[in-house]
C-alpha cells in the first residue's frame, strides 16, 4: 500500500530545529543593528542549510512503501509480532527511517528492500484492529520530522491469559479419544510426539539414530474423552473463569488429550489437534466483557 494513498504527511520542527531557527532569526538581527555584510551572508548561509535539509528530509521519506504479513496469535501479556516489508521504489537511498515501534532505524538503497519487525505489546483478549505503520524521517540533521502512515496492521484475534487458577477439571464424555497405556504385543515404532508417554520411549533407537520414537502396541484401548466446563470455574471472578479455562486447553492439547469445551450458549465437541485449540481458543478470546452479559 503506497503512503499517498494511506494518509497526507506529517510536519513538524523538532527541538534542534527550533533552536538552529532562533539561531537564523538572532543572527539576522545582529546582522540589520550592525549592518555587517559578512554576517548577512553567514545568515542566508544557515538559512539555505535550513531549507535544504527540509527538502532532503521529504526526499528521504518519498518513495517508501510498506506491506505486513500477518502475525500469529498470542496470548494476552505476550508481545505481538509483525513482519513489515520496506520497499524503495526511488531512486534515491533512504536512510536512517524509523518505523512505529521497531528499535532500530532502517536504511534502504534505491529499488530494494527490507524487513523489519514491529513488536506491540497487547494487554487485552479479543479482537485487535487494524494498526496502522508509520514511518517518520530527521535525515539529515534531525531539524525536522517528517512522518506518514504507509500500511496497516492486519486484524489478529489475541487469546486470553492463561493462568492456572484451578487445577484441570475433565469431565468424561464417555468415547473413546486417544491411546492408553493397555498393551498386548509390540505394533512397531512411531515419531514422539508431546504427551507420548515417556516410559515407551525406544532408547535403543534413540542412542543410534539420535530421534525420538516410541513403541507401540496392538489390543490398546482408547482413554475417555472430556469435557472442560464454565460450570466448573464458578468459584472464579468472571475474567479468571476464562484464564482458567484457557490454562485448561493448553494443558490438554499440551498432552494430547482428546477435549471439548462447554461455554454458555455455545460447546465445542470433543477433539484434539491444532484445530481443537484453535478454536477453544479462539472462542474463550471473543467472550463478552461484561459478566451480566453471559449466563453462569
Amino acid at each position: 500500500m503506497k503512503a499517498s494513498n494511506l494518509r497526507a504527511f506529517k510536519l513538524r520542527l523538532t527541538a534542534n530545529g527550533w533552536v538552529f531557527l532562533l539561531a537564523v532569526v538572532t543572527i539576522f538581527l545582529v546582522s540589520i543593528n550592525y549592518s555587517n555584510n559578512l554576517i548577512f551572508s553567514f545568515c542566508f548561509l544557515l538559512l539555505a542549510v535550513f531549507l535544504v535539509s527540509l527538502w532532503l528530509n521529504l526526499r528521504n521519506i518519498l518513495g517508501i512503501e510498506g506491506r505486513v504479513t500477518a502475525a500469529d496469535s498470542v496470548h494476552a501479556g505476550q508481545s505481538l509480532v509483525y513482519r513489515v516489508l520496506i520497499e524503495n521504489s526511488s531512486a534515491h537511498h533512504k536512510a536512517q527511517l524509523h518505523i512505529t515501534d521497531a528499535t532500530e532505524l532502517v536504511s534502504v538503497a534505491s529499488g530494494d528492500s527490507t524487513y523489519v519487525s514491529v513488536s506491540q505489546t497487547v494487554h487485552e483478549r479479543g479482537q485487535r484492529s487494524e494498526q496502522a505503520v508509520r514511518v517518520t524521517s530527521r535525515w539529515p540533521l534531525e531539524l525536522f520530522e517528517l512522518s506518514c502512515d504507509i500500511c496497516l496492521c492486519p486484524t489478529v484475534l489475541i487469546y486470553p491469559q492463561a493462568v492456572e487458577h484451578k487445577p484441570v477439571q475433565l469431565r468424561s464424555a464417555g468415547n473413546n479419544a486417544h491411546l492408553h497405556d493397555a498393551s498386548d504385543e509390540l505394533a512397531g515404532l512411531k515419531a514422539y510426539q508431546a504427551g507420548d508417554n515417556l516410559r515407551r520411549v525406544h532408547w535403543k533407537s534413540l542412542a543410534k539414530h539420535d530421534q525420538w520414537v516410541v513403541r507401540q502396541f496392538d489390543g490398546e484401548e482408547g482413554e475417555p474423552s472430556g469435557w472442560l466446563c464454565w460450570e466448573d470455574t464458578a468459584s472464579l471472578q468472571y475474567e479468571e473463569r476464562i484464564s482458567c479455562l484457557t490454562e485448561w486447553v493448553v494443558y490438554c492439547y499440551a498432552t494430547n488429550r482428546e477435549f471439548g469445551l462447554r461455554l454458555p450458549q455455545h460447546s465445542i465437541t470433543p477433539a484434539r489437534g491444532s484445530q481443537q485449540l484453535y478454536q477453544c481458543l479462539s472462542a474463550l478470546a471473543v467472550l463478552p466483557y461484561k459478566e451480566d452479559s453471559v449466563p453462569c
